[in-house]
């Protein structure tokens, strides 16, 4: 569940969760990325059940929109 997912982000904040080409993110560095984005969607009106569509050159980026969407409640839709 979402609560799980969250609780386990809390829980290890300062460790590394992703390593990705030469970056690497803590749990903490997530939580980050994912409230800018939520921020982002909610300052759009997106709501639990939308569809969003991505459209970025970052894999990184994708992973990180897609993680919102899932703590959000989106249905993301990644274009190529």
């Amino acid at each position: 569940s979402i609560s799980k997912l969250n609780e386990i982000f809390q829980i290890h904040r300062n460790k590394k969760a992703i390593f990705f080409e030469s970056q690497e993110l803590t749990y903490q560095d997530l939580i980050n990325a994912i409230n800018v984005r939520q921020n982002y969607a909610r300052k759009r009106q997106v709501q639990p059940g939308d569809k969003v569509a991505i459209l970025t050159d970052s894999r990184l980026d994708q992973l990180l929109w897609g993680l919102t969407a899932l703590f959000e409640g989106l249905t993301y839709v990644p274009i190529n």
